[in-house]
């Protein structure tokens, strides 16, 4: 017997009473997990996030310390990681545009400048640029499970992720490929 079937048969026996699908939890998840299979990724719906309220994204990687943040530099644009503070570089506004897609903004710099990827050869570095009819400024957020989200742009696709890269300072985001980083997994917080 195996500790998955072990942590299957506890979960039959003492938890099911207390879970429910609000919790996000459902009788096939719990079988394709029983088979070391991952439940299946879910689109978040427009009505997740209040249009007026504002967000800190932090990553699993990270943890809470760190926060997407706006460089204050002489050209403002510039996310980054950087300690977690009340900087409203660091409150992000996350509005539906349609199709299952969101604008970013930032406090700081108001809804006149949106999170986009930058359009070089590169095609992955990510920038607050002036906010317009962009594929690099609509961002599709979908849930990975744990409270984790993935963000990936209209331009690139799925097959890119909004990442931090894995060097020393490990606080430059960048669209990366998609693949199992805790880089990629990106917590969303209400700030109340």
């Amino acid at each position: 017997m195996n500790i998955r079937n072990l942590l299957l048969g506890f979960l039959s026996c003492f938890l099911f009473s207390g879970l429910s699908a609000q919790d996000g939890f459902n009788l096939d998840d719990l079988h394709r997990w029983s088979q070391g299979k991952e439940a299946p990724v879910e689109e978040v719906n427009s009505n997740v996030f209040d249009s007026i309220a504002y967000y800190r994204l932090t990553n699993q990687w990270q943890g809470e310390g760190k926060s997407l943040d706006i460089l204050n530099d002489n050209e403002a644009n510039k996310p980054i990681l950087a300690e977690t503070g009340n900087y409203t570089g660091q409150l992000w506004k996350i509005t539906a545009v349609g199709d299952g897609y969101y604008r970013l903004s930032t406090q700081w710099q108001g809804e006149g400048k949106s999170l986009d990827i930058l359009n070089d050869n590169e095609a992955n570095r990510p920038i607050l640029a002036d906010t317009g009819n962009y594929t690099g400024q609509l961002w599709k957020i979908t849930a990975v499970g744990e409270g984790y989200y993935r963000l990936s742009t209209q331009w690139q696709g799925e097959g890119k992720s909004l990442d931090i890269i894995n060097d020393k300072e490990a606080n430059k985001p960048i669209l990366a490929d998609t693949g199992n980083y805790s880089g990629q997994l990106w917590r969303i917080t209400k700030i109340e």
